[in-house]
């Protein structure tokens, strides 16, 4: 049975995003070239649908590359050239496929991918190490020194300039501080946000409350509930800031740490998904020192050391289960 047009030209939006994307793979392309082999109403949808990608000027963003704020003015000046219903079909197309995570890459000033580490070096002289698939705003017109984390986390080593505090934020808190070290990690579904301070003093408060700010010193950590919480309170604890941001280090270092969140935390390293099964198993602790850029070699010592067993399905999906 054929497919409707509808459904064909859905599916040959999506095979157009995805080719276009940073990771996108020779699998990839195969599995198109397949489809549209399937029939040539696929042929001629993608051939149209690529086509106007191309005259929008989309091109394929290299793996590892960090965008600035220029290229992201260019991006919205291609988008403005081109018409409504070509624009409103690339972004359905990439909306569709990335969510979320596309919007925060088209606003982004600076923007890693993932499993890649950066610092760079922002305009008041300040330094932000970005953690994988992480996306920051900045706005430092007018004398003012904000930087918005989009998704991820970064950590911050300020400049001191008492005159203009330096402000990083997400959709949650801000952190206000003057010259210091400290990270911002930005919350999702799972888990809230939080800062963390290494060296110095930052005044952290939530987005919109007027309960006023609460100032951390070095070794404290600052965690919002989650967004589907009730609860409008901020949470202070007492934090190893050296092990919370060993990422920075290129490790990741957990004592004790439930199973659960471990994955969770490799997962940000690796495309793809790393399902855990087993519930039950979420409770085991791990500890140790692991290669964040050795995803694999990190779940393979977990399954020596605790009794689960994984599973490595298509490159992209990993299931752990118990034994």
């Amino acid at each position: 049975m054929s497919q409707p047009p509808s459904d064909i030209d859905e599916q040959a939006a999506l095979w157009v995003a995805r080719l276009q994307s940073a990771d996108a793979s020779a699998a990839d392309r195969a599995a198109c070239e397949r489809w549209c082999a399937q029939h040539p109403a696929h042929r001629v949808a993608y051939d149209c649908l690529r086509g106007l990608w191309g005259d929008m000027g989309a091109v394929p963003l290299p793996e590892g590359h960090l965008r600035s704020l220029r290229r992201r003015q260019d991006r919205r000046l291609v988008a403005q050239g081109a018409g409504g219903a070509l624009l409103g079909l690339a972004v359905l197309a990439v909306a569709v496929l990335q969510g979320p995570r596309w919007l925060d890459r088209w606003q982004a000033d600076y923007l890693t991918e993932v499993g890649q580490v950066v610092q760079v070096t922002l305009p008041d002289g300040s330094r932000a190490t970005l953690n994988s698939d992480t996306a920051l705003r900045l706005d430092f017109s007018a004398g003012a020194r904000r930087v918005e984390v989009l998704r991820g986390e970064a950590f911050f080593e300020v400049e001191h300039d008492p005159v203009h505090p330096f402000i990083a934020s997400d959709d949650r808190l801000t952190a206000r501080a003057v010259g210091t070290r400290y990270g911002l990690r930005h919350g999702d579904g799972t888990e809230g946000s939080d800062v963390t301070v290494e060296q110095g003093r930052v005044a952290v408060g939530l987005m919109g409350a007027n309960d006023g700010d609460i100032e951390l010193t070095a070794g404290q950590q600052a965690v919002t509930p989650r967004a589907d919480q009730p609860s409008s309170h901020i949470v202070v604890q007492t934090v190893d800031a050296g092990r919370e941001t060993s990422w920075r280090q290129g490790v990741l270092v957990f004592s004790h740490r439930p199973l659960r969140a471990v994955l969770d935390d490799l997962g940000r390293y690796r495309r793809g998904k790393i399902v855990l099964l087993d519930d039950e198993m979420g409770a085991l602790p791990v500890s140790g020192v692991f290669d964040l850029h050795d995803v694999d070699g990190a779940l393979a010592s977990i399954a020596q050391r605790l009794p689960v067993r994984v599973t490595v399905l298509a490159d992209r999906l990993v299931l752990v289960r118990a034994r």
